[in-house]
């Protein structure tokens, strides 16, 4: 299962299920994958890395 923003339409991130495997003894939904997208880039050319951002400072 793809998840998007509801707003922006952009994807973040997506489960995946097993809904059924008799060998394994399941035959509900289980939950076996899943990933976020925790940091978007834009860079100049395919195969290029971003910049890395230095933490935020904060003052003393």
């Amino acid at each position: 299962m793809w998840i998007f923003d509801k707003h922006t339409f952009a994807h973040l991130g997506s489960r995946s299920y097993i809904t059924r495997d008799e060998a394994r003894g399941i035959t509900t939904d289980t939950l076996y994958g899943i990933d976020a997208v925790m940091v978007r880039a834009v860079v100049d050319r395919h195969g290029e890395e971003p910049a890395r951002e230095e933490p935020a400072r904060t003052e003393s």
